[in-house]
């Protein structure tokens, strides 16, 4: 039941809760939660229920609301819930959409306890009655936490509905001093400064990313920023972050901006919880029109919807990212290049080859999403087309109808491959000592080859070439890190700008002497029909 406040919008009416006991600190007049209170809670909710979990979970908009059938609480099996307002001095959530309510049972055969409806800081709650909950699940045995929740794209490649994976943070409430860590501390709970640099463990990030390459949404790396729970004109007022906001916070190469769960994540990192963070994009922050609440929820549920299934699934080693690629994975960037040509074994009769053919080959096997105009000539005997989805591209690439006609399709190297400049690389310095040595930010692209370019070097009259400090480095993916790591340092990734391709034959760019068609040759000297080696003026000074 909801009831619309002064502004027309539906919220959940007050509840009446049993009465907190607050303790306060040393004159300082801070407010906060003893650890018997947090005890007796714990003990209340293990008398209420069998199940003794070790994951939790906070269920964000969409992935525990009432609107539809399919959330993440949903999927728990043997499930029992515990409203808030039953629990005595646990505060209610008054968001429109959330359960208000503890869900215990299993996935899998995981014990699990989930959070149907966090509580927010624009709600009028403190920081430290937000982050309640993460220390009773610590009371309760949770060793995992696992946060979801709804948060705007910065990235402009990013797509409404895509499943973001964090990696780090910023904090701008604790720039401010707005810390759920503010007051005593009971040393019980964790250390008085806990550690912040390895807050989202490594190893459940890319469990997560594997599983969600699988799914039908694309997962993403990224690095999150905290802006204030939906900060305006008024820290920690429930706007939505305006476009002059958005504009500054790319200039600080953020990606998303996060709406509710940074304020927790001292609280559990201090508890000693590996955490893990999945964002599912809900809307936009730029220019165009916002989705309203309501449509958030919705896009969280069918994103929701779509990967239920994938909460046991199993992890393999195996990457598809090679230099000899034989499909695109959902990271990739369209639109997706294929080539087409004959195998060896095929008759040079052209009949397949010409371009207007193979496209009506294409429409009569009714391939789909090809992108008019794509199919072209890239040599003579071979043809490109461009798809603007990765799976009807895989799907084309694994076509037997291909072999019947003697064809082959594969992806073009230089589609799924980027190579980038590194400066800076000492020279004596093996190229393997660097292979061992370099790291890239998680996300980005992997490190296929690395070769080292050489400067020419004329001493009197003699000319040599000797090694340099920039190396060309080759990365697999389309998405590029703005530096790399080499032993302790950070080198910049410069554009790297391909040699010109010459052709001998008729002295022409673009293509080499195999490929070219000229019937004739070009001099290089006086620009006749001759070669270059028996012109008359090759003499001349």
């Amino acid at each position: 039941m909801s009831v619309p406040n002064m502004n027309g919008t539906k919220v959940k009416p007050a509840k009446e809760t049993l009465p907190e006991v607050e303790v306060e600190s040393n004159g300082n007049g801070h407010k906060m939660y003893s650890y018997e209170m947090l005890e007796e809670i714990a003990n209340f909710l293990l008398t209420k229920t069998e199940i003794r979990p070790i994951i939790g979970i906070i269920c964000g908009s969409g992935m525990g609301s009432y609107w539809k059938d399919g959330s993440l609480a949903d999927t728990i099996t043997d499930a029992e819930r515990i409203p808030y307002e039953e629990i005595p001095n646990f505060p209610t959530s008054t968001v429109e959409g959330h359960h208000g309510q503890l869900v215990f049972g299993r996935l899998g055969e995981v014990p699990v306890v989930a959070m149907q409806g966090r509580f927010h800081y624009y709600e009028g709650y403190p920081l430290w009655k937000c982050c309640l909950p993460i220390r009773v699940m610590k009371l309760l045995g949770v060793k995992t936490l696992m946060a979801t929740n709804a948060a705007g794209g910065l990235n402009p490649s990013y797509k409404i509905g895509d499943l973001m994976i964090v990696n780090d943070h910023i904090n701008l409430m604790g720039f401010a001093g707005n810390n759920p860590l503010q007051g005593p501390n009971d040393e019980r709970f964790g250390p008085r400064f806990p550690p912040m640099n390895k807050a989202y463990n490594y190893e459940y990030r890319k469990i997560a990313k594997k599983t969600g390459e699988g799914s039908r949404k694309r997962t993403r790396y990224l690095r999150l920023c905290r802006q204030c729970t939906k900060i305006k004109k008024k820290k920690g007022s429930g706007c939505s972050g305006d476009y002059c906001q958005c504009e500054s916070l790319c200039n600080l190469e953020d990606e998303s901006i996060l709406i509710k769960t940074v304020t927790s994540k001292p609280i559990s990192q201090s508890t000693s919880s590996p955490h893990s963070q999945n964002n599912n994009k809900s809307h936009n922050t730029s220019s165009q029109p916002s989705t309203s609440y309501m449509e958030n929820s919705n896009i969280s549920q069918d994103s929701n919807a779509g990967n239920s299934n994938n909460t046991t699934a199993s992890v393999t080693n195996t990457d598809p990212r090679s230099i000899g690629r034989t499909e695109y994975v959902p990271t990739d960037v369209s639109p997706y290049l294929i080539h087409v040509q004959r195998l060896q074994s095929s008759p040079d009769d052209g009949t397949i080859l010409h371009p207007i053919t193979f496209g009506n080959f294409l429409k009569q096997n009714k391939f789909k999403n090809i992108i008019p105009g794509s199919v072209k000539r890239v040599g003579r005997n071979r043809l490109a087309v461009v798809f603007s989805d990765y799976k009807d591209a895989n799907n084309f690439l694994n076509c037997n109808l291909l072999e019947t006609k003697k064809l082959k399709a594969f992806i073009p190297t230089f589609s799924v491959t980027r190579m980038r400049l590194v400066r800076g690389v000492p020279v004596d310095c093996s190229v393997e000592e660097v292979q061992q040595n370099v790291s890239v930010p998680i996300g980005c692209g992997n490190i296929l080859k690395i070769r080292r370019l050489n400067r020419k070097v004329k001493i009197n009259d003699s000319v040599s070439w000797k090694p340099s400090e920039t190396v060309v480095i080759t990365f697999d993916g389309q998405v590029l890190p703005k530096r790399i790591f080499m032993c302790y340092n950070a080198l910049p990734v410069e554009i790297y700008i391909y040699p010109t391709i010459q052709c001998y034959k008729c002295c022409r760019y673009g293509h080499t002497k195999v490929q070219c068609r000229s019937k004739t040759p070009i001099c290089y000297n006086c620009g006749g029909q001759h070669a270059g080696v028996s012109c008359d003026r090759s003499d001349e000074e």
